[in-house]
């Protein structure tokens, strides 16, 4: 899986970092195992409040699983902002084992190619994707 081209990530990734200007990335590995590709950008806001992470939610596919980079911003302290780019992998319990190890196998290799992720998450169950888990995950108060 190392071989797998990762580039439009990388640099959608890149171009996240540096526009703050987008929420998340959600990536998918083409069915040749190839290619892992950018399934959807979508555009963020100045914090991350629990609607605009509702539209997140509902974007993550239930049965299929996703490289998803996430942007999480929020307020410490009530003054600072702050915000911590987390790559989750999500193997939800409906996707294949065959697929679950696809994504398992390359997080490695991505994560080496993806600068600045303040946190790795591998979540397989919606409720643990739910705000106050994710901000618990994140030792966000």
């Amino acid at each position: 899986m190392a071989d797998v081209n990762t580039d439009d990530v990388v640099k959608t990734f890149e171009d996240m970092r540096r526009s703050k200007e987008y929420e998340y990335i959600m990536c998918k590995l083409s069915s040749d195992g190839s290619t892992l590709n950018v399934d959807k950008v979508a555009k963020g806001s100045e914090t991350t409040s629990k609607e605009v992470y509702q539209r997140f939610h509902d974007d993550v596919p239930a049965d299929e699983s996703r490289f998803i980079v996430y942007d999480f911003r929020y307020v410490a302290n009530g003054e600072i902002d702050h915000h911590k780019f987390l790559l989750i992998l999500w193997c939800p319990d409906g996707a294949s084992t065959k697929e679950k190890n696809s994504y398992m196998s390359l997080k490695p290799a991505l994560r080496k190619k993806l600068r600045s992720i303040g946190k790795e998450l591998f979540i397989g169950h919606m409720d643990d994707l739910a705000y106050e888990e994710m901000k618990q995950m994140c030792d966000i108060r």
